[in-house]
């Protein structure tokens, strides 16, 4: 009834296949999204390439047709971590969702001390989930769009601290200092935001993880921007964005945080202000921003908010109860 294709099977006209079926997953779901994001980052690649980037999935086929799919990768521990499955609403169903546990389940088991977190689209492919008692609730991720078109740059402006100490601008990759701050930040400030992985723990990034992501950006032609908020020339805030370059139509906020001493200050307003005028500026072709914030992140989402962001879908992340 059902079968099995790996993302590096995919060749000649099936790629077209795999485009049709993120085509209907983003009309259905996230119109404002390149329907092509999660696989453009596997097309051409090899299987150890894929691998060395943490990227690989499969999809589900029935009747000749792609019905689902998953997105999963390795920890750098080698163990694996599911970070996405998707379905299409129009054809879920209980048969579909119970081979898609199974199949996961066997990747986890075929793997040393795996964990299996699932990050679902849609009430429906949650509801199943939880109610067959296998998986339970470990987060919740609002994702939210701001069209560039309605910026509304008075408040924007509004936000900035005219003050010399204060300053942020995009990150200098080539001082290796100011790469080691970043990197520095980025994880400090991480530990606050629940869930990252499998474990339920956010794990720190080397310098050498973001050097290898900026180098793979720029050979796939997307755009790799941290931007810093400095105070007295010292890196106290990250926020960092990734989309595609060519005039780009949407960029994402990956992270945005603000080491713990100098938040309740007024900065991430700060930060996330003049990064984004900065973005409009440098992209004039700009339409969408869109980030995830965690449910429980509430002062960042009353920000996204009061900004413009208006949520548009929910992550809920679940995790496996293995025996």
């Amino acid at each position: 009834m059902f079968s099995i294709l790996k993302f590096e099977e995919i060749t000649g006209a099936l790629w077209q296949d795999c485009f049709e079926f993120y085509r209907q997953i983003s009309e259905e779901s996230y119109p404002h999204r390149e329907f092509s994001h999660g696989l453009s980052s596997a097309r051409n690649l090899t299987v150890s390439e894929a691998f060395a980037m943490g990227l690989d999935g499969f999809f589900i086929i029935s009747s000749g047709k792609i019905q689902a799919a998953c997105h999963y990768r390795y920890d750098q521990d080698r163990n694996l971590i599911v970070s996405e499955v998707k379905f299409l609403r129009s054809t879920f169903n209980s048969p579909i969702a119970e081979y898609m546990e199974k199949k996961l389940v066997e990747l986890c088991r075929n793997t040393s001390d795996a964990s299996l977190q699932m990050v679902v689209e849609s009430e429906e492919v949650h509801s199943f989930y939880r109610s067959n008692g296998n998986f339970h609730k470990v987060g919740e991720v609002v994702e939210s769009v701001l069209e560039m078109a309605n910026l509304n740059q008075a408040l924007l402006n509004s936000w900035l601290i005219k003050d010399a100490a204060f300053e942020v601008r995009s990150v200098q990759w080539s001082d290796p200092a100011e790469l080691k701050s970043f990197v520095t930040v980025f994880n400090e400030t991480g530990k606050d935001v629940p869930f990252q992985d499998a474990e339920g723990m956010v794990k720190k990034r080397s310098l050498g993880y973001f050097m290898e992501r900026a180098e793979k950006s720029a050979s796939r032609n997307r755009i790799w921007l941290p931007y810093g908020l400095f105070m007295h020339k010292q890196l106290v805030g990250i926020t960092l964005f990734e989309g595609q370059l060519d005039s780009p139509r949407i960029l994402y906020i990956e992270a945005t945080g603000i080491q713990r001493e100098y938040r309740g200050r007024g900065l991430g307003k700060f930060l996330k202000a003049a990064s984004t005028i900065d973005l409009s500026q440098k992209f004039p072709s700009l339409q969408y921003l869109a980030t995830g914030n965690e449910e429980s992140n509430v002062p960042m989402l009353r920000i996204n908010r009061s900004m413009g962001f208006i949520p548009r879908s929910f992550f809920t992340m679940l995790r496996y109860r293995f025996e």
